[in-house]
């Protein structure tokens, strides 16, 4: 039995918490966000993110933008392996408190602003009972020939796994947006991301069924060394039996009972062998179905450079770019267990996180009815994630959405988001999978007073089912989001 190597799967789980946008980045950065889905050509607040250049259309004055989302995710990863007891194991992933805080100080022709978000992770994810990369080379122990031990009488196998990954990647970022003219503003800024990605779990307790019942993997091995030195004393007694016998007879009997004795002198030699080999698999199975503890943390710091410009063309018509640069991020790992099988500590991995490209419209339709639209791109495939990126395309997301001003006072919205993952049947793995996506959002916002808005809304999203390349396993999920926010200004 091969132990799966945890290091090369569990490293990427920080890529698999992305909650909307592309494989790394969150874009569901504030409630009104998740109401109307199509915020890239913001002019309020929390265009401090999605479009800072856009904030040279407020008032002058202090505004702060403050929102929180709760995020529920289902996991669902599908193993064809003949072998495992189960096929199926589902997760959860769940971020109660994923913040948004926006601070905007529009002055003339300029504005500055700062934000802090959850750019990449933001929530935790929970196996109860393992994923396939623990538990097929477990299964294996119920194969014939070389791969496990059915030829001895093994027919089943139990073990104690659980897992559970946490990730968050925060956002500190802050720029300068100056209108140029009435038609024209731009914007400059930066992002600094503290990245922390933990892992804890354990795979313990491996056993196997044999006729006398339970028993670890090795004891299996340990008892056929136990029977083949029996029978290696068994066929050694006997050719001396019969080399004793050739020395009291001569001619053809003589050369008989030698051929006798060399014949159970072969065969305890070759007991022998298998008593010395079980025992060197007993140990070597010792050691692979060992118990794991797993509690590590991996670390590290980027930058990213945002530049960003917002046109009005005509009266009505908002129209925003923003660009922000790849953001080069080495994590490096930290364990204090001297003696641990995975994450060394000190070693390092690659996750960049990818330059992107956003560009959004707003339209005022009538006095009540806005209609929003925005158009994302990630470039995945110039990154450096250690060789993972050639399993990547590059990837976008497109979406409409509406909203109608019901009263003075409240505003009702709906918006739909189609997401293409980028990522090739090569690239998904039971812990590190993107799926693409449609979402459907809806909400209302509320002004509370001319300066104070409300914000309240909840999302869905589907995904399409994915596989792996040699399409052993397939994987699903499903995500629920609700928000508020309260977005002011002084």
């Amino acid at each position: 039995m091969k132990r799966t190597n945890i290091i090369a799967v569990v490293m990427l789980a920080a890529t698999s918490y992305a909650l909307a946008g592309g494989i790394v980045h969150n874009t569901n950065q504030s409630a009104k966000f998740i109401r109307t889905l199509n915020r890239n050509a913001s002019t309020s607040v929390d265009a401090a993110y999605f479009n800072p250049a856009g904030l040279t259309k407020l008032g002058d004055g202090i505004y702060i933008g403050v929102s929180n989302q709760s995020i529920f995710q289902g996991r669902e990863v599908i193993n064809s392996t003949a072998s495992l007891n189960s096929d199926t194991f589902e997760g959860t992933t769940t971020a109660l408190v994923f913040p948004n805080l926006y601070v905007a100080y529009k002055m003339g022709d300029l504005a500055f602003s700062g934000g802090l978000t959850p750019i990449g992770g933001g929530g935790s994810a929970v196996y109860d009972d393992g994923l396939p990369s623990f538990e097929v080379p477990v299964s294996a122990l119920t194969l014939g020939g070389t791969d496990g031990l059915a030829d001895y009488g093994v027919t089943d196998y139990k073990v104690d796994m659980e897992f559970e990954g946490s990730s968050i990647y925060l956002g500190f970022q802050g720029a300068v947006s100056y209108q140029v003219n009435d038609m024209i503003s731009v914007a400059v800024g930066g992002r600094f991301i503290s990245a922390s990605n933990s892992y804890v779990g354990h795979l313990r307790d491996i056993e196997v069924q044999t006729a006398a019942g339970w028993a670890i993997p090795g004891d299996v091995m340990r008892g056929v060394a136990v029977g083949a030195t029996a029978m290696a004393t068994v066929y050694g007694d006997s050719a001396t039996f019969f080399y004793t016998l050739a020395t009291n007879y001569t001619g053809l009997d003589s050369l008989t009972y030698v051929a006798h004795g060399d014949a159970y002198a072969t065969g305890a030699a070759q007991y022998t062998a298998g008593a010395t080999l079980a025992t060197a698999t007993a140990g070597a199975l010792d050691v692979q179905t060992a118990d794991v503890d797993v509690d590590a943390t991996e670390t590290g710091t980027a930058l990213a450079i945002i530049v960003g410009a917002h046109i009005t063309p005509m009266e009505g018509l908002e129209i925003g770019v923003r660009y922000e640069t790849q953001a080069a991020l080495e994590l490096e790992t930290e364990n204090s267990d001297t003696g641990a099988v995975y994450f060394t500590d000190g070693t390092k991995t690659n996750a960049d996180m990818p330059a992107m490209l956003a560009v959004g419209a707003s339209y005022a339709a009538t006095p009540e009815l806005t209609v929003e639209s925005s158009f994302s791109y990630y470039m995945n495939t110039a990154v450096n994630w250690d060789g993972r990126e050639e399993f990547v395309d590059n990837c976008m997301e497109v979406g409409v959405g509406v909203e109608y001003a019901i009263s003075d006072a409240l505003n009702a919205s709906v918006g739909f988001l189609n997401s293409s993952s980028g990522a090739t049947d090569d690239y998904q793995a039971d812990m590190s999978y993107s799926l693409s996506s449609n979402t459907v959002g809806f909400g209302v916002g509320y002004m509370l007073s001319p300066m104070m808005e409300l914000n309240a809304g909840a999302s869905f999203t589907f995904y399409g089912e994915g596989q792996n390349s040699v399409g052993t396993e397939k994987y699903n999920k499903s995500s629920t989001v609700f928000a508020v926010g309260l977005q002011f200004g002084l």
